[in-house]
C-alpha cells in the first residue's frame, strides 16, 4: 500500500512539472527598448514639427513646459478672456506622421467640404465652452468631445487663452507623446499611432 502511494505521488509530481513545461510565456517589452523608442520618437516628432513650422512660416513660436508649441497667427481686438468667460471658437484639426499630413476635424462646413471630410451627420457650428485656467471644459458638450480626452491639449489651452484676444487666431502643435502616443486612436477621430496633432483655433467671441 505504501509503495502504491509513493508511486502515485511520483506520477503526480512528474505530471505537475510536465504541465508546467507547457506554459506559454508572454514576452514583456524591454524597458530599455521602450525608453529608446520613446527617445527616437521625440526626435522624429521634432523633425516633423520643425518642417511644418518652416512650411507654413509660423512666427514667434512659444514652447510650453510639456513640449507643446504654439504661435499666435492673428491679433484680435484687445479683449482677452478671463476665468469663467464663455468662449466661442472655430477649430481645424490635422495630424501628421512620417508619411502623411491630413485634416481630420473642423467645425466649419465650408472647410470640411473643401477637404473632403464633410459628414452630413455632423453639426457645423462654433464650439462654445466655459474658459478655466486648467481648460477642463474645452470641447465639452460638443461633437468634438474627444478634445476633452487629450489632457495635455486641455491644460495647454488653459495656459494659452489669456494671451489670445477676441477674433485672434493661434496654432497649437502637440508632439505625439502629448496626444495619442504610439497606440493612436481607433475611435472618432481615427488617428494613427505616433502622430503629431496640429490645431488652428480662431477665438470668435468672448461672453463675460
Amino acid at each position: 500500500m505504501l509503495k502504491n502511494i509513493k508511486y502515485f505521488f511520483s506520477i503526480l509530481i512528474i505530471s505537475f512539472f510536465s504541465c508546467d513545461l507547457d506554459i506559454e510565456y508572454v514576452e514583456v517589452d524591454d524597458p530599455e527598448k521602450i525608453e529608446l523608442d520613446s527617445i527616437n520618437q521625440v526626435s522624429i516628432d521634432a523633425l516633423l514639427i520643425n518642417k511644418y513650422i518652416d512650411s507654413v512660416d509660423l512666427k514667434n513660436i512659444v514652447t510650453l513646459d510639456n513640449g507643446i508649441k504654439y504661435s499666435i497667427t492673428k491679433k484680435g481686438n484687445d479683449i482677452f478672456p478671463e476665468n469663467n468667460d464663455i468662449l466661442s471658437i472655430n477649430i481645424n484639426g490635422y495630424y501628421m506622421n512620417d508619411t502623411i499630413f491630413t485634416m481630420f476635424d473642423t467645425n466649419s462646413k465650408t472647410v470640411a467640404e473643401s477637404n473632403d471630410i464633410f459628414m452630413i451627420t455632423n453639426e457645423y457650428a462654433p464650439i462654445a465652452f466655459t474658459y478655466t485656467t486648467d481648460g477642463r471644459y474645452f470641447g465639452l458638450n460638443s461633437l468634438h468631445g474627444y478634445l476633452t480626452l487629450i489632457n495635455y491639449l486641455k491644460k495647454s489651452i488653459g495656459q494659452i487663452m489669456p494671451s489670445i484676444d477676441e477674433n485672434g487666431k493661434f496654432t497649437i502643435i502637440l508632439p505625439s507623446g502629448t496626444a495619442y502616443g504610439k497606440d493612436g486612436n481607433s475611435n472618432f477621430p481615427v488617428i494613427p499611432g505616433n502622430s503629431v496633432l496640429i490645431f488652428e483655433i480662431h477665438l470668435l467671441k468672448i461672453r463675460k
